[in-house]
């Protein structure tokens, strides 16, 4: 939508999407419904039906669309990042990256909600097209894709030949309460966090504010780097704690059932402990406590979970969320952690030295 937002002008991203697209095409009627709304928009959609699930339809038009019209608007900048309306972006980690790499790789990242940032390079190769629009020639196809930044990513390959490079952990999908700490995440500096509401950015920003702050009235800067180390400490060592109940900690590295018992998910059985196993190991699903037990028992084991005949242990420590779906006592979800283990690992990695960022 075209509009304006606390004084900020708001781009349509979809207005130079071709009308053959559009025609005859679902996923557009809520794009024709909200232009011709009379009032406000949140009125309008109420009696529109499902606006979530219609709006995600209509998402995937947008990422090719809205690097031509950001590189139109700004076509002289050396980076160009692109993130989604509930992605945090850490800007001094960023700047610090970006300031340092000492090779100007042109680099997608394709995932439009961990986000990802384009080189000037990139940008002018993929846009400066003699034969008209790059984006018109891919709105005929996207109809048929789940995903747009996806779609960037297949048009930026065929128009410049640049390729997605991941750079996990530092672009980064999850959020404080559900990344996963260890040997992954640690020394790591992080760019961009997905997902997090409104408390989750503003408690956030409070602590980022006060970690970036100068540490002398003569500084204006400072060198500091927020790694994700820094984050567990502040969001989750506080927390932990050895057991919660009606909680799901996310928990899903190794399984433990019976697969006689019921009828098991694809992926649950392709994550199935397979023999040889200790005895520990053997009788993991039969309670929370031998799930535990078994957690205590495996070395690489920081977390575990039960539910319903099904512990699942964890090679990283999170937080994760309350699971209270199951009023039965039999099924309801419990989740443990084996904190000295945890925080004797913490031991053994001192101090972080520098910054591990990621290869380029």
């Amino acid at each position: 939508m075209k509009q304006t937002i606390a004084g900020v002008e708001i781009h349509d991203s979809l207005d130079a999407v071709l009308d053959e697209a559009k025609k005859d095409n679902a996923d557009f009627v809520l794009y024709k419904y909200q232009q011709a709304c009379e009032v406000d928009l949140e009125n309008c959609n109420r009696e529109g039906g499902d606006a979530a699930r219609a709006g995600w339809n209509l998402d995937k038009y947008k990422n090719i669309h809205i690097a031509e019209k950001a590189f139109a608007l700004r076509p002289n900048y050396d980076w160009y990042v692109f993130v989604d309306a509930d992605t945090y972006v850490l800007w001094p980690n960023l700047v610090q990256w970006l300031a340092n790499m000492t090779m100007i790789s042109e680099f997608p990242f394709a995932h439009g909600g961990s986000g990802y940032v384009i080189s000037k390079a990139a940008m002018r190769e993929f846009n400066g097209r003699p034969d008209g629009s790059i984006a018109n020639k891919w709105d005929m196809k996207i109809h048929e894709s789940c995903c747009g930044d996806y779609m960037f990513a297949k048009a930026l390959k065929e128009a410049t030949d640049v390729s997605v490079k991941n750079v996990w952990p530092t672009i980064n999908g999850e959020k404080p309460y559900t990344l996963p700490f260890g040997p992954t995440h640690w020394c790591h500096p992080v760019v961009t966090m997905h997902h997090l509401n409104s408390e989750e950015v503003s408690s956030f920003w409070e602590y980022e504010r006060n970690f970036f702050k100068p540490r002398d009235a003569h500084s204006l800067t400072t060198q500091r780097t927020l790694l994700l180390k820094d984050i567990y400490t502040r969001f989750l060592a506080p927390k932990m704690q050895a057991s919660r109940d009606d909680w799901d900690n996310l928990s899903d590295d190794v399984l433990y059932f019976d697969r006689n018992a019921k009828k098991w998910e694809a992926w649950e059985l392709e994550r199935l402990k397979k023999a040889p196993m200790s005895s520990a190991e053997r009788k993991a699903h039969k309670s929370f406590e031998d799930c535990r037990a078994m957690c205590e028992a495996v070395q690489e084991c920081f977390q575990f979970l039960y539910h319903d005949g099904l512990c699942a242990s964890s090679l990283s420590f999170k937080l994760g969320k309350p699971n209270r779906s199951e009023q039965s006592p039999a099924k309801r979800w419990k989740s443990g952690w084996i904190v000295p283990k945890i925080n004797k690992w913490i031991e053994r990695q001192g101090e972080c030295k520098k910054p591990i960022w990621p290869s380029v």
